[in-house]
């Protein structure tokens, strides 16, 4: 099992954030990620799993799903333009909406990230993959990361654990998977959303060289009143369609 320490910038994180985020990283191992059916793990292939290695040309094409309807709202291509001196992928949607690239200091440690409802830009690589494709392994980072539009630093904690692999049975065929969920606590650049947090879980296939299967929302709470319900962000899921591995 790999562990980081998470350390948290006491001056610059609130006592109520750096409470609300312990006790986040302390509920990790039980269960995180994306609400939802509860997973149906299978025996983990023997040996060592590599991280697939990353080629220029490379490209996955996924369907878009809302969640909370299961409408498909678009068709996304994925694409390896350049892996040196960062790896980035090109995303191109059928929809016509212009999308910013995902770029990666090395596969997958992403340092651009263009998903949830703006792009973010991290300060130093956070990991989306755990080094060893183990069940069980465990990350845990506290950095710093800027937003389109932004005018501060905002803070971002990240808690990741490789649940367990799954055998998926996706449009682009059947992948065993690795189920890698993230719990997310940070700062949105919207300064009335409070107490923000994420749920992005990836299915990771070495067979395909990337995640196959990936969703992720969100929930917040908006300022005023005695009794606050959380909102609820978008609700996203990316299933494979094909891929050029």
């Amino acid at each position: 099992m790999i562990s980081q320490p998470v350390r948290f910038d006491q001056r610059r994180t609130p006592l109520s954030r750096r409470r609300l985020l312990l006790a986040a990283s302390a509920l990790l191992p039980a269960a995180c990620g994306v609400p939802g059916p509860r997973p149906q793990f299978v025996t983990p292939p023997a040996g060592e799993i590599p991280i697939a290695p990353v080629r220029v040309g490379q490209r996955w094409r996924y369907q878009e799903i809302n969640v909370y309807n299961g409408a498909r709202s678009a068709e996304i291509s994925a694409q390896v333009v350049e892996t040196a001196p960062q790896l980035r992928v090109r995303l191109t949607r059928s929809d016509g909406r212009a999308q910013d690239d995902e770029i990666y200091s090395a596969p997958w440690n992403v340092v651009q990230e263009p998903f949830y409802d703006i792009t973010q830009t991290f300060e130093q690589p956070l990991p989306l993959l755990p080094p060893q494709l183990s069940v069980g392994a465990q990350l845990s980072r506290s950095l710093r990361y800027r937003s389109t539009g932004a005018s501060r630093r905002l803070y971002w904690g990240d808690w990741l654990l490789a649940r367990g692999w799954e055998q998926l049975r996706l449009p682009a065929g059947e992948f065993l998977a690795l189920r890698i969920e993230r719990l997310i606590n940070f700062e949105h650049q919207d300064i009335f959303r409070q107490e923000p947090r994420r749920y992005d879980t990836l299915w990771y296939a070495p067979s395909a060289g990337r995640w196959v299967q990936r969703e992720w929302t969100g929930e917040y709470f908006m300022p005023g009143g005695r009794r606050r319900t959380p909102m609820r962000e978008d609700w996203i899921r990316w299933e494979l369609v094909e891929y050029a591995a």
